[in-house]
């Protein structure tokens, strides 16, 4: 398997956005399903994924996670309590472990 960061990821999402149109709408329509199939991985339970269309008249912006807070998240906890391994933390300098986008 491939790592990706998660910039890397997002710029790959987009670049394939702007040139596939069904692409583009899938994504918007279902980004859970779609960011799951081009990760090859299953997303946890809870994991609340958003995806939007920037236009001319309008700016999307994103406050990422403070890395310094250390209190986790019911999900981070969750996932800690049932023993099902790390949590899912997305970061820009956390690697996604992925197979190549559209295979």
């Amino acid at each position: 398997m491939q790592e990706v960061t998660r910039s890397q990821l997002e710029a790959q999402l987009i670049a394939k956005a702007w040139e596939d149109e069904a692409f583009k709408h899938e994504l918007m329509s279902s980004p859970r399903t779609v960011i799951a199939r081009e990760l090859g991985i299953s997303l946890p339970e809870g994991l609340n994924v958003q995806v939007f269309d920037e236009s001319n008249n309008s700016l999307v912006l994103v406050i990422p996670r403070n890395p310094n807070a250390e209190e986790l998240s019911d999900l981070e906890l969750e996932a800690v309590a049932g023993g099902k391994g790390q949590p899912f933390r997305p970061s820009q300098s956390e690697p996604f472990r992925t197979r190549p986008m559209g295979a």
